[in-house]
C-alpha cells in the first residue's frame, strides 16, 4: 500500500519517489535485523536479535550436549540457509526488495513515456552552474547553492520567487568567505554521519548472515556464542546510538534524500534555485528542529526539579571548612545524578562521607552538599542557603530565558509566514517582493518591467527591460518587450529594429512577427501605394528561422507588381533578386539535408521540415534543380520588367503590345505549370491571422492586367481559370465565354 501511495505521489509531481529512498532508510538504519539460530531438520531452538548498531546481546542457538560434535555444513547448505533467512524470516530484506523493484519499474515507465528523463532545455539564465567553463567554479557554486537553500530554512527572511541569473553571484575563488557557510553545512553532515557509525549497519548484516549460515554448529563443552556485557552501558550506548541513528535517518531520507534530483549533483537541472522544492527537505528540517528544542526543553525541565523543595545533590561546597578540595570534587562527581540519588557501587558515597568527617548528620544531610529547607543546618547557620537560594535564581532565570528564546523563533517563523502569504496574494506583489531580494536577477527585471507596461510607465519599464539584457546578454525575451515598449513610446523605427531582433529567439519570435504584422500592416494602410513597407514585410518572413519562404515570397513579388505599377524598375530587379536569392539558399540547405539523411529519406521529405508548402507540386527528377516557386518567379519576372518599363515610358498597360505579348506567353506557360495558380503560403510556421492563406501572386498579376483591358477574352478567362483554383466563383468564367463569343461575331 505504501509503495503504490509513493507511485500515485510520482505521478502527481516527480519528487513523490523520492519516498521510495525513504522508506529504504528506515528499514536499513532502525529496523533491527532478526535472526533465527538454528535450522536444525525438524524443529527451531532458539533465536537471535541483531539490532541496529548492537543495542541488544546476540543469543546464540544451542543444542543439547552431544557425545560428538556434528560435521559442519557445506557451503551450499549454508548458503541455502542464508537465502531462506532472507526471505522466510528477515521481512526487511523483502520489503527492501520490493520497494527497490517499484522504484526500477517507475523509471522504466517514466523513460517510456517521456523517453527523455532530463531537462535539457535551459539557458544561462535558468541555471549559470551548467554554462560555467571552470570546474572548481562548477564545484563551489554548487556547494554554495546547497548552502542557500538550507539557509532558506533555517533563516527564511529573504524569499523570492524567481532566483534567476544573477541573483545569486557564482563562486570562482577558494578565499570567497561565502564558502564558510557551505563549509559549515557539510560540517553538520558530516558529524551526522560519524555519529551514527554506519559502518556498524554493514558489521551488523554481517554478523547477522555469519550465524545464520553457521547455525546448527556448536561451540565445544556447550558454550555460549554471545559473551555478557555490561548491561547499564550497552543499555546507554544503545539508546545514543540509536538517537544518533535516527537523525541520520532523518537527514538523509527526509532532509537530503528529496533534495538531491534538484542539487545539480546527479545532472544539471532548469532552476538555479526554486523554493517549491524545500517543501518535501522542509519535513526534515522540522523534525530536527522539534529535537533539537526538544532537547533544551527537557533540559530546562530537569533544571526546574533541581530546584524544588526536595533538594537533590549538588556541585557546591559544603559550608567554611567542612572539607578538602579533593573530597569535595569526589562529593561534586557523586552529586550529577538527575533524580537526586547518590551513586553507588563505585565507592562514591562513602568517600563523600568520609570527607565530612563522619556519618550522615542527623538532619539527614551530607557534608559537601546543601541540606534541604527547614532542616536545623539552615537554621543554624544560612550560608549554604543563601548560596543556594542564588543558584535557584539563576537557574530560574536561564529556564526563562530558555523559553523565551524558544518562543522568539517560533513567533519570527509565524510573523515571516504571514508576512510572506502577503506577498502572494497578487502578481504585482509577488514580484515587487522578488525585485527587492533579487534585484540582480534578469528575469526578475524582466517581470518588473512588465509590471510597469501594465501600469503604463513605458520609460520604467524600459529602465528594467534594459537593465535585464544588461545581466545576461545572451538573455534574448528582453529585446521583444524593448521593441514593443519602444513602438509604444513613439519611435516605431527603433521599435521595428528590435522587434526584428527578437525574431532570432524562438521563445517570443511568434509574439515578434505578429507584432511586426500589426506595424507593417498599419503602415501598409496609411501608405498603400508604397512597395517598402510590404517589401519589408516579406524581407522578414524570408528569414530562414521564421520558416516562411512561401509566404514570404508572394508578398516579395506584390511589392514587385507595386514598384512595376510606380515604374519602378530598380525596385522590381531588387525584390524579384530577394526572392530568388531566398529560393537558393533554401535549395542549397535542401541538397545538405537530402546528404545528410541519405536520398531515400531526403525525397521524402524534400523541402526541409516546413519550409516549402505542401500546396506546391512536389519537385520530381525530371523537373530540373528548380523548384516550383522559382519557375514561377522566373515565368512572371519578365511581366513585371514589361510593366514597369512601359510605365516609366509613360504607356497605359492596354497599349503597350511588350505587355499583353509578356502576359500572352506567361499565361501559355501556365498548362505546363498549373500550380502557379495556387496559393503557396498556405502553411506557415508563425501563421498570423489573416495572412496564412495571403492572395497569390498570380492572381495580383493577372487582375492588374485583365482590369486595364476588362474586353480581352483571354485575360478574362485566365481570371476565370484563377479564381476556379483558388475555389471562387466560376461567374468570371461565364463572362469570358459571352466576351469571346462577342469578340468571334464581330470578326465575322
Amino acid at each position: 500500500v505504501a509503495a503504490a501511495l509513493v507511485v500515485a505521489a510520482a505521478l502527481a509531481k516527480e519528487i513523490g519517489i523520492t519516498m521510495l529512498g525513504c522508506m529504504i532508510a528506515a528499514d536499513v538504519v532502525l529496523v533491527p535485523v532478526v535472526v533465527t539460530g538454528s535450522y536444525d531438520d525438524h524443529h527451531t531452538t532458539q533465536s537471535d536479535a541483531f539490532c541496529c548498531g548492537g543495542a541488544a546481546a546476540a543469543v546464540a542457538a544451542a543444542a543439547a550436549a552431544a557425545a560428538s560434535p556434528p560435521a559442519p555444513p557445506s557451503f551450499l547448505r549454508r548458503f541455502y540457509r542464508l537465502v531462506s533467512w532472507a526471505v522466510a524470516e528477515e521481512p526487511k530484506c523483502m520489503r527492501i526488495a520490493a520497494l527497490a523493484v517499484v522504484g526500477v519499474g517507475y523509471v522504466r515507465l517514466r523513460s517510456w513515456v517521456a523517453v527523455d528523463q532530463l531537462v535539457r532545455i535551459y539557458r544561462k539564465v535558468e541555471n549559470p552552474i551548467a554554462f560555467s567553463q571552470s570546474p572548481l567554479e562548477r564545484l563551489l557554486s554548487t556547494g554554495h547553492l546547497h548552502a542557500r537553500y538550507a539557509g532558506l530554512l533555517l533563516w527564511p527572511l529573504h524569499l523570492s520567487a524567481d532566483w534567476s541569473f544573477e541573483c545569486v553571484p557564482m563562486i570562482s575563488r577558494l578565499s570567497d568567505l561565502r564558502n564558510a557557510l557551505t563549509a559549515a553545512l557539510y560540517t553538520y553532515l558530516t558529524v551526522v554521519l560519524i555519529a551514527a557509525r554506519p559502518w556498524g549497519l554493514v558489521t551488523t548484516w554481517c554478523r547477522a548472515a555469519a550465524a545464520v549460515m553457521a547455525a546448527g554448529q556448536e561451540e565445544s563443552g556447550g558454550k555460549k556464542a554471545a559473551a555478557k556485557t555490561k548491561e547499564e552501558e550497552e543499555e546507554e550506548e544503545a539508546l545514543r546510538l540509536w538517537a544518533a541513528r535516527w537523525r541520520l535517518f532523518v537527514v538523509a531520507g527526509l532532509f537530503v534524500g528529496p533534495f538531491v534530483p534538484a542539487s545539480n549533483v546527479l545532472f544539471y537541472v532548469g532552476t538555479f534555485i526554486g523554493e517549491r522544492l524545500l517543501y518535501f527537505p522542509s519535513i526534515g528540517f522540522c523534525l530536527l528542529v522539534s529535537e533539537l528544542l526538544s532537547g533544551v526543553l527537557l533540559w530546562a525541565a530537569g533544571d526546574n526539579e533541581a530546584t524544588g523543595d526536595t533538594q537533590p545533590p549538588t556541585r557546591v561546597a559544603a559550608a567554611e571548612g567542612a572539607a578538602t578540595a579533593d573530597s569535595a570534587s569526589a562529593g561534586a562527581r557523586a552529586s550529577g545524578q538527575s533524580g537526586g540519588e547518590a551513586d553507588t557501587g563505585d565507592g562514591a558515597s562513602v568517600g563523600v562521607a568520609a570527607a565530612a568527617g563522619g556519618p550522615a548528620a542527623a538532619d539527614g544531610t551530607i557534608a559537601g552538599q546543601c541540606p534541604s529547607r527547614g532542616s536545623s543546618a539552615v537554621r543554624a547557620g544560612g550560608g549554604c542557603a543563601a548560596t543556594r537560594d542564588r543558584l535557584v535564581a539563576m537557574r530560574r532565570i536561564r529556564t526563562a530565558a530558555t523559553y523565551a528564546v524558544i518562543a522568539a523563533v517560533l513567533v519570527f517563523y509565524a510573523v515571516r509566514t504571514w508576512q510572506r502569504n502577503w506577498d502572494w496574494r497578487t502578481e504585482e506583489a509577488l514580484f515587487e517582493s522578488a525585485g527587492r531580494v533579487c534585484p540582480t536577477s534578469a528575469k526578475v527585471q524582466l517581470n518588473l518591467g512588465i509590471l510597469q507596461r501594465r501600469r503604463g510607465d513605458q520609460s520604467a519599464a524600459l529602465r528594467h527591460f534594459r537593465r535585464a539584457r544588461t545581466i545576461e546578454p545572451g538573455y534574448c525575451e528582453p529585446g521583444y518587450w524593448i521593441g514593443i515598449s519602444l513602438v509604444n513610446s513613439g519611435d516605431p523605427q527603433s521599435g521595428v529594429v528590435e522587434l526584428e531582433s527578437a525574431l532570432g529567439c524562438k521563445y517570443v519570435a511568434a509574439d515578434a512577427l505578429k507584432a511586426l504584422h500589426t506595424i507593417y500592416s498599419v503602415l501598409h494602410s496609411n501608405s498603400p501605394k508604397d512597395p517598402n513597407h510590404v517589401l519589408g514585410w516579406g524581407r522578414l518572413l524570408l528569414r530562414p528561422e521564421l520558416r516562411q519562404l512561401a509566404q514570404g515570397c508572394d508578398t516579395v513579388e506584390r511589392a514587385a507588381l507595386m514598384a512595376a505599377q510606380l515604374g519602378d524598375v530598380q525596385g522590381v530587379a531588387s525584390a524579384v533578386h530577394l526572392c530568388k536569392e531566398a529560393l537558393q539558399q533554401q535549395q542549397l540547405r535542401d541538397e545538405l539535408l537530402v546528404g545528410l539523411r541519405g536520398r531515400d529519406t531526403g525525397e521524402a521529405e524534400a523541402g526541409g521540415p516546413g519550409l516549402v508548402s505542401d500546396a506546391l507540386t512536389p519537385v520530381s527528377p525530371a523537373d530540373g534543380p528548380e523548384g516550383p516557386m522559382q519557375r514561377c518567379l522566373e515565368a512572371r519576372r519578365p511581366v513585371y520588367h514589361a510593366i514597369a518599363t512601359a510605365v516609366s515610358l509613360g504607356r497605359r498597360l492596354s497599349d503597350s503590345p511588350r505587355v499583353l505579348a509578356q502576359m500572352y506567353k506567361y499565361v501559355r506557360q501556365l498548362d505546363t505549370m498549373p500550380y502557379c495558380r495556387l496559393s503557396s503560403s498556405s502553411s506557415s510556421a508563425y501563421p498570423l491571422e489573416g495572412t496564412a492563406t495571403a492572395t497569390p501572386a498570380h492572381m495580383h498579376l493577372i487582375h492588374t492586367i485583365q482590369s486595364t483591358s476588362p474586353e480581352d477574352p483571354w485575360l478574362q478567362a485566365e481570371w476565370g481559370r484563377t479564381l476556379n483554383a483558388v475555389g471562387r466563383t466560376q461567374r468570371q468564367s461565364n463572362i469570358a465565354k459571352v466576351k469571346y463569343k462577342g469578340n468571334i461575331n464581330k470578326t465575322s
